[in-house]
């Protein structure tokens, strides 16, 4: 019996294919999905709240994702305020929520509008695009993207933008900033309910929000997170 011969190369292992990359419209696809399943298997979606306002349970995190996926797709961006927007597509209709709820969403979905707006313009800039972006192409036409084009490359907005650029920039804007995700939504629980209650603050008081100090800003975190060291991930 012939002895198998020792000293050999180890086989070659078969290399596995590179993971492809999930784009943003990738990601709200999946949103979607989820969420009508839960639809067909539930009717409406619960949402629970705790006692400051805030979405919690099961389903918080998809809740909050749905609201930006609804205006990436469903909400023109031509739309400068989310005020305008249908009443239909504000319903945020497979969700059970409440009426007193709804200055939630609607500062959740305001502030996902701004986002998603200055992201494109952005893109916008760097590619000197004259066509949307593929992966919103079911959601963004022709005709509304060189809309938003004109808007953004108009005398009056150029103007705002280097005004915005040349003035200080209050505290409030750069905590928004340093908490956003790369997908413009914020994670953590209790940085989103300080995020919204310096967003109600802006549209209530205006200017007086719009100079909102260090101070007020550690009063929302000590009030969210119980006296303890701020951190965004837990």
């Amino acid at each position: 019996m012939a002895s198998k011969k020792s000293g050999g190369s180890p086989p070659k292992q078969k290399k596995s294919p590179p993971k492809e990359k999930k784009k943003r419209g990738q990601r709200g696809k999946t949103v979607l999905k989820k969420v009508i399943i839960l639809r067909n298997k539930l009717g409406k979606i619960p949402v629970e709240w705790n006692v400051k306002g805030q979405p919690v349970g099961q389903y918080r995190s998809l809740f909050r994702s749905h609201i930006g996926v609804i205006v990436r797709q469903e909400v023109s961006i031509t739309l400068t305020n989310w005020k305008d927007a249908s009443d239909e597509t504000r319903s945020i209709s497979p969700w059970d929520i409440d009426e007193t709820r709804m200055t939630y969403v609607l500062s959740s979905a305001g502030d996902s509008l701004k986002t998603f707006r200055v992201r494109l313009n952005r893109w916008r800039k760097e590619k000197n695009a004259m066509h949307p972006p593929k992966e919103y192409a079911d959601s963004i036409s022709q005709e509304e993207w060189e809309e938003f084009v004109a808007y953004c490359t108009s005398p009056d907005f150029e103007l705002k933008e280097t005004n915005s650029q040349e003035t200080f920039l209050p505290r409030y804007k750069l905590y928004r900033a340093a908490r956003f995700n790369k997908n413009g939504e914020i994670d953590n629980e209790n940085a989103h309910e300080i995020v919204r209650k310096i967003l109600l603050l802006n549209y209530c008081y205006c200017s007086f929000a719009a100079n909102i100090s260090t101070a007020v800003i550690f009063y929302f975190t000590v009030s969210a997170c119980g006296r303890t060291k701020w951190r965004d991930n837990k």
